[in-house]
Formats: C-alpha cells, structure tokens, sequence
C-alpha cells in the first residue's frame, strides 16, 4: 500500500483469482479523494500475465528473512 503525492492510494498483492494453479500481480489504485472504482475487474488491474512468463511459476511476494 502506498500513499502518493496527489492524494490516491495504491494498493498491490498477488492472487490466484484469474488462474487457480498461477499467482498474478494486481494493482488497483484510488482517485484523488481516495476512492476506489469497485467496477475495476480483476482483469483491468492485472499487472502480469502468465503468458508472458515463458513457463515459469508464479509471481508472490518475497519471504523476508533476518541475517544474524
């Protein structure tokens, strides 16, 4: 989730919503008030496509580990 500038709020996460065995990247971002346009569809706020990834796996969020 980040703030920016102008005032919209974006927001991003991966899902297996479009396929069920391949995570995507999504992004949906605010308009200037803030509000979200909740007739957006999962399609519109793709950001990757599993076609376009030669055959590898899915995308997701990196685990984060702590070096001691």
């Amino acid at each position: 989730m980040a703030a920016l500038a102008d005032g919209r709020v974006s927001i991003a996460w991966y899902d297996f919503g479009l396929d069920g065995d391949i995570a995507d990247l999504f992004l949906k971002t605010s308009d200037p008030a803030g509000l979200f346009d909740l007739g957006e569809t999962l399609t519109e706020m793709r950001i990757t496509n599993k076609d376009d990834r030669g055959g590898n796996g899915s995308y997701s969020v990196p685990d984060l580990a702590v070096d001691q």
